[in-house]
């Protein structure tokens, strides 16, 4: 293989491989701000849970829930569960908060997404519509 060709393939592999980093950050730059706002969106909703599942607790027990509930005899059946009052029910994060905060906000992400394919399509579909002669 003459030298002249080595250098030229050299050079296209070496084009090639710069243009797969400006691709690559390309992507990296439109992917991360919609990574960052979904990270943002569960530790955002985790904290909200936190703090609404010890208001409610502590509303229940000014309320004064876990007297009502033992009078009807509910906690009976719940205390065999392990679960000692009705209030700190409310407030536990193996109860919920962990486990539904992260998954609203992943919905709330995905419906976000889809609105923004969604509107793409619509907008795009209808640009093409209206640009076409009649």
């Amino acid at each position: 293989m003459p030298f002249r060709e080595v250098c030229d393939m050299l050079q296209g592999l070496q084009e090639l491989i710069a243009a797969s980093w400006r691709n690559l950050a390309t992507v990296a730059g439109t992917l991360l701000p919609n990574l960052l706002a979904g990270l943002f969106t569960i530790v955002l909703a985790i904290v909200v849970g936190t703090l609404a599942g010890r208001l409610t607790s502590r509303l229940l027990k000014a309320a004064k829930v876990d007297r009502a509930a033992s009078r009807l005899g509910v906690l009976g059946p719940l205390s065999r569960l392990g679960i000692r009052s009705m209030s700190s029910l409310a407030g536990k994060a193996d109860h919920g908060n962990l486990v539904w905060a992260p998954n609203f906000a992943l919905g709330a992400v995905l419906a976000m997404h889809f609105a923004a394919v969604a509107g793409r399509f619509y907008f795009g579909r209808n640009r093409i519509d209206n640009a076409a002669p009649s």
